[in-house]
């Protein structure tokens, strides 16, 4: 297998099996995951999630998501306030433009942490999920190029060249944060 960043030869790196509720559950009928490292520029990427076939992969990417964002546990999410205090300073320092997208965004955390703590509005699009409370979504027609593309957790999304590919082409040739 061939990494998807450089192309470089890959080997066998360790393997995962889910053994805690919920997660036993979302992989039971997928069993232990095995992960591959790149040996030139060291990408990790889960060999058994590129295999799953689409429908598989989008029905546990989303229950993943639901599960997250309906938790009371802490799941090892983002540091999002910090992520918007970090965003914030770049924009008063006119070191950000306004222009972004929070490409992969889920359901629009950042989003809301960035609106409400800040009053800066923050676009998401997301293919597997969306929130319905005060997050602007963008479907895949609706989007454009942007200076900023952030993507706070997107790797676990990201199954081939091709979705790397996506995210470049809304990069405006002016931006490239």
């Amino acid at each position: 297998m061939n990494c998807i960043i450089c192309q470089s030869e890959t080997n066998y790196f360790f393997s995962k099996s889910y053994a805690k509720k919920p997660f036993v559950e979302m992989m039971d009928d997928i069993g232990q995951v095995d992960y591959y490292k790149c040996e030139n520029c060291g990408f990790t990427i889960s060999k058994t999630h590129q295999e799953l076939d689409n429908e598989k992969f989008e029905k546990l990417n989303y229950e993943f998501h639901h599960y997250l964002e309906n938790s009371e546990t802490d799941v090892n999410q983002p540091p999002y306030l910090e992520q918007s205090m970090m965003i914030n300073v770049l924009l008063k320092n006119k070191i950000l433009d306004n222009d972004m997208l929070d490409y992969a965004g889920g359901y629009g955390t950042l989003s809301k942490s960035l609106q409400k703590y800040f009053n800066i509005s923050l676009p998401v699009h997301d293919p597997y999920v969306k929130s319905d409370d005060f997050v602007k979504y963008l479907e895949k027609k609706d989007l454009k190029t942007y200076k900023t593309i952030l993507t706070s957790a997107l790797f676990e999304h990201i199954l081939t060249r091709e979705g790397f590919n996506e995210i470049n082409s809304l990069v405006d040739t002016n931006g490239g944060q």
